[in-house]
């Protein structure tokens, strides 16, 4: 009886550092990080291969394994951008048992090697390091962080130049799942646009689900209120802020940061931003409320 095989690999050296969860069917692969690899044993058809980040669900992906293939490689790594990529490569051969040298795991760094630097297959599973020395480094920098905000910022939010504050008063979902997409709105600031005038700049990740390559946010529905009336989007100078994504094709399964930027009406007030389904596919959204407070306001 034929194996078939589907075999994740990290194949790159990502600056992120970070470690996968994988299943299949429901069934936990291990986790695979750089430059490693976990395999798993299943049968001929449509698998659905999970990837998970820090106990999230990041994405997902649809396998076929079809009559002649002996093994299915998921290659995973990053862009330019740190965004998770992945490309899934179907050999054929359709050969018996695990003993073949082309149906062995460890063959397969080997096989997608260097020409001119051959690469070794793994004798064993990579050690892991230990993660106490990087625990107290974050411990030590969020005691650091802490220290800033107490002397430096107000407790109430940012200060932003002008004496005016920021502050996140309430959300409800951060995150939402659409027909073709998902979304998690992670962060807000204030600034000024070209003009001068200050404005609200929100950043949220949006991860194309649809099957299809899609521009950025491009399904996306964006609603934003100050004190129940909606502002105007603002035009941004070049600079810190890139808006520029929804200008881009992001392939499926893909995640990318998106910012957003609208002129505030006043320094004062509670601005309502929310994310739903362009489409009307799906009910569902995203939204968080700011409080905008100035120094004379008394808020």
């Amino acid at each position: 009886m034929a194996e078939y095989r589907v075999t994740v690999l990290y194949d790159d050296n990502s600056p992120n550092r970070r470690t996968y969860q994988l299943s299949l069917d429901g069934r936990d692969m291990g986790e695979v990080g750089e430059q490693s690899m976990v395999s798993l044993k299943t049968d001929k058809g449509s698998h659905t291969l999970a990837i998970d980040f820090a106990g999230k669900l990041l994405t997902t992906r649809t396998i076929n394994i079809q009559e002649g293939q002996y093994v299915i490689r998921v290659h995973l790594s990053h862009d330019r951008k740190g965004q998770l990529s992945i490309r899934v490569d179907a050999s054929g051969g359709g050969g018996s048992g695990s003993s073949g040298p082309r149906s062995s795991a460890q063959q397969y760094y080997a096989q997608s090697g260097s020409a001119n630097q051959p690469a070794q297959a793994p004798s064993a599973p990579p050690k892991k390091k230990s993660k106490a020395p990087a625990v107290i480094i974050i411990l030590l920098l969020a005691a650091i962080a802490a220290g800033a905000w107490y002397f430096f910022l107000r407790p109430a939010g940012i200060l932003s130049p002008g004496g005016v504050t920021l502050t996140e008063i309430s959300s409800g979902q951060k995150g939402a799942v659409f027909a073709s997409s998902q979304v998690e709105i992670q962060a807000a600031e204030l600034a000024k646009d070209k003009r001068g005038k200050r404005a609200i700049v929100v950043t949220y990740q949006w991860t194309n689900n649809s099957g299809q390559t899609l521009h950025g946010a491009e399904d996306v529905e964006e609603l934003v209120f100050q004190d129940g009336v909606e502002l105007d989007r603002a035009e941004m100078g070049s600079g810190k802020y890139d808006f520029g994504i929804r200008n881009k094709s992001v392939r499926d399964g893909t995640s990318v940061t998106v910012q957003t930027a609208y002129v505030l009406q006043s320094d004062d007030g509670v601005v309502e931003f929310e994310l739903s389904d362009g489409s009307g596919q799906t009910a569902g959204r995203a939204a968080a409320n700011y409080r905008v407070s100035s120094e004379n306001s008394g808020r």
